[in-house]
């Protein structure tokens, strides 16, 4: 049997690093085929993404810096100061390109950060301007000071240069190009991409760049492969030399196979189960059908049927490895499975079984989402609530990540757990990112935003607010974590080496190199 070594990552937003499975651990020349268990439609700049979207950019794109080993690691930046925690003064390194010859300045920052507001871009909406001093200079202005804040923009939001963009007739949604180490050669969308090394990168001294973003291996292809079967075949016939996130479902067949060894991370995710809350929803005014829902299905078999049994069923709305994770919210009262209960707050909602029909949205560009809904599904029928499932591919579902200006009743989606509770929260729950000011489930609360906030600052960054806020979201049934995971990175260890880059960047391209 072949060894599985597990790695618990604990930096804050280090999820941006799990996302990005670059390559800087691959010894020089040589390529690399990986396969991806989820389809990737648009590789535009500013796209929220998943991450098998930041798998493929971060080769392409680069932002001006990362939360890697829990500090701020430049990229494209070289110094940012700040007096009050909103306004930044950034300088950016000299000679900066991308790989179509354009120069990256300051004006081209300042055009990303601006345009990523209109899409929707991680922790973009936090910005509220930006403006040039100088040809490597330029100010950002935060409308909030909250803990992870500026980190969030630093990580999500990639740089490009206005002139490659305007050039782009789809907004790079298939031809990206960014100052990164690496072009995309090959683009067939939802089925492979190509990303080689470029011939003239910018950065000419590498101990400058975080490890992830610094060039090895000279091409890597990219294979989507969504069927479990197919997945397991390309491994064990070698079509592929790595699996990145692999099916859970897989992991103990594999194991015994010889040439292939595992890597287990924490998936650094919160699965969790949203209510529109908007006027365009029956839940919006109806506590008893939000509790009616939640009471209807086994989370146990959520998180079974999602995870293969890997995983562990959700309580409060973050991670059990983060900081201030309270182990007291394990014990409390939430919706535990109960059939009666659920059909008791049916009838309290003013509904008879068979007369509601509602729908449900999900990313069906990862079959794990669609799963999930599926289950949920078959409960809701027992107890006469009809649920129909809309999935969208990658791109399409992002752009719902506004309430307000989409019809659906139900989202299945996931956040980022960091070390800060309110910025766990904070991303699909704060006004404050949302230029409508709708949030991803549109909750109008004027109490939960002021609890948000607080738990957002330096001092309100306690254990008794998160107990609050948890609490509160509970009560209220706002929303429902359904589980936590692990994610596999399966690899031909006769080609590749697991390397100990894998403890700052978790799994995937990064995680091994070329024997």
């Amino acid at each position: 049997m072949k060894k599985m070594s597990s790695v618990l990552v604990a930096a804050l937003l280090i999820v941006c690093m799990a996302l990005t499975p670059c390559l800087g651990a691959f010894a020089e020349g040589g390529e690399v085929t990986v396969g991806l268990s989820s389809s990737v439609i648009n590789l535009g700049p500013w796209e929220v993404g998943d991450p098998f979207y930041y798998c493929i950019v971060n080769n392409v794109y680069q932002p001006l810096g990362i939360m890697k080993d829990g500090r701020i690691q430049n990229v494209l930046m070289k110094d940012a100061t700040t007096e009050d925690g909103f306004t930044y003064t950034v300088t950016l390194y000299d000679g900066i390109k991308d790989t179509a010859g354009n120069p990256f300045t300051a004006s081209d920052a300042v055009f990303s950060l601006l345009s990523s507001r209109n899409f929707a871009a991680k922790y973009a909406k936090y910005v509220a301007d930006a403006a040039v001093i100088d040809d490597t200079t330029f100010t950002v202005t935060l409308n909030s000071d909250g803990l992870g804040v500026w980190e969030g923009v630093l990580n999500y939001t990639f740089m490009v240069t206005e002139a490659a963009y305007k050039a782009s007739e789809d907004g790079m949604s298939s031809s990206p190009v960014g100052t990164g180490a690496y072009k995309l050669t090959n683009f067939v969308a939802g089925s492979s991409f190509t990303v080689e090394k470029a011939d003239d990168f910018w950065q000419k001294d590498l101990s400058l760049l975080p490890s992830n973003y610094v060039p090895s291996v000279d091409k890597v292809t990219y294979d989507i492969i969504t069927e479990t079967t197919q997945m397991d075949v390309a491994l064990r016939q070698g079509k592929i030399q790595m699996g990145w996130k692999t099916n859970a479902s897989l992991i103990n067949d594999l194991q015994q196979v010889d040439n292939l060894s595992i890597v287990k991370a924490d998936a650094g995710l919160i699965y969790y189960l949203g209510f529109n809350m908007t006027d365009k929803s029956v839940f919006k005014d109806n506590l008893a059908l939000r509790q009616a829902i939640l009471y209807a299905f086994d989370e146990e078999a959520v998180a079974e049927a999602a995870t293969s049994g890997l995983g562990t069923p959700g309580t409060a709305m973050q991670s059990a490895s983060k900081a201030l994770y309270n182990p007291e919210w394990d014990t409390w009262e939430y919706y535990q499975y109960d059939e009666a209960k659920a059909k008791e707050k049916l009838a309290e909602a003013g509904y008879k079984p068979g007369e509601l029909t509602i729908e449900g949205i999900c990313n069906g560009s990862n079959p794990i989402y669609g799963t999930v809904m599926e289950v949920i599904q078959a409960y809701l029928s027992v107890i006469g609530i009809d649920l129909k499932i809309s999935p969208y591919d990658a791109s399409t579902f992002n752009k719902y990540r506004d309430a307000a200006a989409y019809d659906y009743d139900i989202v299945i989606s996931s956040t980022d757990a960091t070390d800060f509770p309110g910025t766990t929260l904070g991303y699909h729950f704060d006004r404050r990112n949302y230029a409508s000011g709708n949030t991803l489930t549109g909750i109008h609360d004027d109490t939960f935003q002021a609890m948000l906030e607080n738990l957002m600052t330096p001092a309100g960054n306690t254990q008794e607010n998160a107990n609050e806020i948890q609490s509160y979201i509970r009560d209220n049934a706002y929303a429902y974590s359904l589980y936590t995971n692990y994610a596999f990175c399966v690899y031909d260890a006769s080609k590749l080496a697991a390397a100990p880059e894998v403890v700052q960047t978790w799994i995937g391209a990064t995680a091994v190199e070329l024997k």
